[in-house]
């Protein structure tokens, strides 16, 4: 299981610069429509600087996660 920040890391925050999942990927709003693997957090089809920032899960059992920095 993985957490990511749902805010494209390479844009600067505005109301563009938050992603919307995308079957198994996720994707800003912005003009340049960047698109990242919710698998590696990785970019797709054009290199960028940054990829998704990702968060520490901890498993507690029960179904029951923490998501951390």
């Amino acid at each position: 299981l993985r957490a990511w920040d749902a805010a494209d890391p390479n844009h600067t925050p505005s109301s563009c610069s938050i992603m919307q999942i995308v079957g198994a990927n996720a994707k800003c709003g912005c003009t340049d429509a960047n698109e990242y693997s919710l698998f590696t957090g990785g970019s797709l089809g054009v290199q960028l600087p940054c990829g998704m920032k990702e968060y520490r899960v901890t498993n507690n059992g029960n179904n029951t996660y923490t998501i951390s920095n």
